[in-house]
């Protein structure tokens, strides 16, 4: 997935700032740009996995590190949230959203217990 972080006119020294900053007036606009499906849960996990030990190949952490978003999110939000700790962990290692089926609303949060537990045994 390519996630683009900030306007496409914004100079990255200018994103370290805002990104670094203590008080923001402003969200950082996050864009889902690009996903590619990499891998299923029936099997096809090849692709997925080739992409992993690649990245860490290339990188001088070797830590995979695993984001589960909570209920009230969503796929974009999950990616976004696991984008902006890939950001501010300097970039380093590998970093994997799993996302699950939730609702995104309090009022159905029974449905997001349930869809939950019913994606634990693909984590």
């Amino acid at each position: 997935m390519r996630i683009q972080r900030g306007d496409v006119s914004l100079r990255w020294e200018d994103l370290v700032q805002l990104s670094t900053q203590g008080d923001r007036h402003e969200k950082i606009p996050l864009k889902i740009e690009a996903i590619q499906k990499l891998g299923s849960l029936d099997g096809e996990a090849e692709a997925f996995l080739r992409a992993v030990k690649s990245a860490l190949a290339k990188s001088t952490n070797k830590d995979i590190n695993i984001f589960v978003h909570g209920a009230m999110s969503s796929f974009y939000k999950g990616c976004a949230e696991t984008t902006q700790l890939y950001h501010f962990m300097a970039q380093q290692g590998v970093f994997v959203t799993f996302s699950w089926p939730s609702t995104g609303k309090i009022v159905t949060y029974s449905k997001d217990r349930k869809y939950a537990a019913e994606s634990v045994p693909h984590f």
